[in-house]
């Protein structure tokens, strides 16, 4: 039908054809709450905020036991900057789909930005028990860890995040970072030169490499890392000056 080809659309990236489908499908069943939903979904990806979150508020008018719909409501309101409304959202999505690994997650976020650490922690292990595959989760659970001085453990999360997803260079760059505390330099390096084999443009990955190859007395190759990160930051910069 119409509400599998917009599906289909914004699937393959084509939000705008989607988004026209379904406003011809609300013309004629303005009470379509999977529609209402999927617009609301788009309105959210172009950066429409309040719309978004009056279109899927509309959809749980008319169809309550919708919990993506909640999940997808919590995550718009958390972009306004509205954590609580976010929270009952979160809550809303696992009380009527209570193994919702995503809504648990971003349940865990939104605690995260409201410093509720615990409450996060206790989240993101109910993500990763319901979805023991979920790399984000791991990676999530190590910066609590790392940001409470629990080294060991922030170690332990990271490396099972890399585990599940090799090329994750944040999770590389945070446990090179806690390795170089945790004074395992030459793990930490090794890290380091990983995230570099990825992205050869992560400016990050070079000044850290630089600072722990300083602290193993390899000063010459050192002073290159910390100039190759100075390089990249300074592209960086000048570019996105030029697309302003």
């Amino acid at each position: 039908g119409a509400f599998d080809l917009a599906f289909q659309n914004y699937c393959h990236n084509e939000a705008l054809v989607a988004e026209d489908i379904c406003l011809q499908i609300l013309e004629k069943y303005p009470d379509q709450p999977d529609t209402l939903h999927l617009v609301g979904i788009i309105s959210h990806k172009m950066g429409k905020l309040g719309q978004a979150a009056d279109l899927i508020s509309r959809a749980l008018e008319i169809k309550t036991k919708f919990p993506e719909a909640h999940n997808n409501l919590g995550t718009v309101f958390r972009d306004l900057g509205k954590l609580e409304e976010a929270i009952v959202c979160y809550q809303e999505a696992i009380f009527y789909h209570p193994e919702y690994d995503e809504a648990y997650y971003n349940l865990g976020n939104t605690y995260g930005q409201l410093a509720d650490f615990s409450k996060a922690e206790e989240s993101y292990r109910k993500a990763i028990s319901l979805r023991p595959n979920f790399p984000e989760a791991y990676y999530n659970l190590g910066t609590i860890f790392e940001n409470n001085f629990k080294l060991e453990e922030a170690e332990k999360y990271y490396k099972q995040a890399i585990a599940l997803k090799p090329d994750f260079a944040d999770a590389y760059n945070n446990l090179g970072i806690v390795l170089g505390d945790l004074r395992k330099l030459n793990e930490s390096e090794i890290c380091y030169k990983k995230i570099i084999a990825l992205n050869s443009n992560f400016a990050e990955a070079y000044h850290n490499l630089g600072n722990n190859l300083e602290q193993q007395g390899k000063l010459k190759n050192a002073q290159m890392n910390y100039e190759k990160a100075i390089i990249i930051f300074y592209q960086s910069f000048n570019i996105n000056n030029f697309l302003l």
